[in-house]
């Protein structure tokens, strides 16, 4: 499983503290975040970036940390085939995997500890995604197909 991890600069230490856990659990990932928590970047290239890895398979999950979290879990969601959730306790990662698939987490360190963050991302890596919710999940993919209207004259 590969993962990558991707920050705006108002989510540069709690990402630093979930690269050490994930460097800790030898989970192999890639960081495509910012290198400081003072550098100037738009976040909309950082989540753009790590969605299109996952499209080309290139990344199975992908992990996004902001201010909140809100700006980029909806940036994240614009992208087809990405199913991102915004997380902040243990309950909603285990859900966000095992009933929507969700393939990317996103995360804010102004909301979410350090000791919350590793116990929400650990519940998330290793939830599984129950078959039972498929018909759910084929209908929420189905939506994400554009619709073709024939006009005739």
């Amino acid at each position: 499983m590969r993962v990558g991890i991707g920050n705006a600069p108002s989510g540069y230490y709690l990402k630093k503290t979930i690269s050490y856990y994930l460097k800790e659990q030898m989970y192999d990932f890639i960081d495509l975040g910012t290198r400081s928590g003072f550098e100037a970047a738009d976040y909309a290239v950082c989540v753009s970036h790590i969605c299109e890895m996952i499209q080309r398979k290139e990344l199975d999950m992908g992990i996004l940390v902001g201010g909140t979290g809100i700006g980029m879990c909806i940036q994240a969601n614009k992208h087809q085939e990405i199913r991102a959730a915004l997380v902040q306790d243990v309950f909603s990662a285990k859900a966000a995997k095992e009933e929507y698939d969700a393939n990317v987490l996103c995360l804010g360190e102004q909301v979410c500890g350090e000791g919350t963050a590793r116990m929400i991302i650990e519940t998330w890596l290793n939830a599984e995604f129950q078959k039972n919710q498929q018909a759910k999940l084929q209908q929420m993919n189905q939506m994400e197909k554009p619709i073709v209207t024939h006009f005739f004259s």
